[in-house]
């Protein structure tokens, strides 16, 4: 059996929704794994402060900001970025969704495993904040997706396009 084209097997695309379907699940099974061993040594899930939504909801709108400053400049001015930066770019889109999709899904599990006696303070708390992680998470994936997405290059103008639309051509 011949390997593939050394040009295929580097090469770094989109990000897949089966990358995050595998991504979330991953995450899904590492908190699973982490609340039950906290269960067992403490005898109650891990507190969760404040601190950590608020680091990934910053994280999120960094991101966002990213790549909205990236499609501004690729998709709508249609500059050109260096290569390396681009690439950097493509890659942090890449690892955003996969991770977003990560925290989100373990998040989500963690408050699942939390939500025993919400009558009690510490599972509301555990709950709400786990919530605001997981949602968290899912900005952090929906930005690197659309950071990914930012750094695609267009297809240049169709000729005839600005033609019948009257504009000259960008050079």
């Amino acid at each position: 059996m011949a390997s593939p084209d050394p040009e295929e097997r580097s090469r770094l695309g989109l990000t897949r929704p089966l990358g995050l379907v595998f991504a979330a699940l991953a995450g899904a099974a590492g908190s699973l794994v982490l609340v039950l061993l906290s269960q067992r040594v403490v005898g109650f899930p891990p507190l969760l402060p404040w601190t950590g939504p608020l680091v990934l909801l910053f994280v999120a709108a960094i991101i966002a900001a990213l790549a909205f400053t990236t499609w501004r400049r690729v998709q709508v001015r249609r500059e050109q970025i260096e290569a390396r930066r681009g690439i950097t770019y493509l890659a942090l889109g890449k690892a955003s969704a996969l991770g977003g999709a990560a925290i989100a899904a373990g998040y989500l599990v963690f408050v699942f495993l939390s939500a025993d006696n919400l009558a009690a303070a510490g599972p509301q708390q555990r709950v709400v904040r786990g919530l605001i992680a997981a949602l968290a998470g899912v900005l952090i994936g929906a930005a690197g997706l659309w950071l990914e997405r930012a750094c695609v290059v267009p297809d240049p103008p169709d000729e005839t396009e600005n033609e019948e639309s009257g504009q000259p051509e960008r050079e």
